[in-house]
């Protein structure tokens, strides 16, 4: 779609956020106790970042949630979206995805940041970029934890 909305970019990111949660909750079921753990984390997070959001979201006035960007850069996220299909993933797969998939988001925060035509948008997409990013330290922070604990 060559135009979008703020508001259908705000739907977009939040339903990622949720789609992590499904994507947990399948994977979990799995056998693997540290992939449970893992995934658990990472859903946390996602959530958090969700909630943020949605704070957001509803901060924004009108005329934010109303701006028109031009060809918005999705293709960041993509490919991270395709692999939350795989209903068979391991522990690393796992982790490369979470971690692209936040990677993805930060690039596309910034790229929006970057391009909005009014300022009131960029800050809030320069916002979510922020807390996206403290979110990805979080991450590997918590993930490198777990690395050293004993399964």
């Amino acid at each position: 779609m060559p135009f979008k909305q703020t508001q259908e970019l705000l739907t977009l990111l939040r339903t990622i956020h949720e789609r992590w949660r499904s994507f947990a909750e399948t994977h979990q079921q799995q056998g693997d106790k540290r992939l449970q753990v893992i995934l658990e984390h990472i859903a946390s997070e996602r959530e958090r970042l969700r909630e943020s959001l949605e704070q957001y979201e509803r901060q924004a006035p009108e005329e934010v949630r109303a701006t028109w960007f031009q060809y918005p850069d999705e293709e960041a996220i993509k490919q991270p979206l395709a692999r939350m299909e795989q209903t068979d993933m391991s522990v690393d797969e796992a982790v490369e995805t979470a971690l692209q998939m936040s990677q993805g988001l930060a690039e596309m925060y910034e790229h929006l940041a970057h391009r909005a035509p009014a300022t009131a948008a960029s800050q809030l997409f320069a916002r979510l970029h922020e807390t996206e990013t403290r979110a990805r330290t979080r991450l590997v922070r918590q993930l490198n934890e777990l690395a050293g604990a004993e399964w």
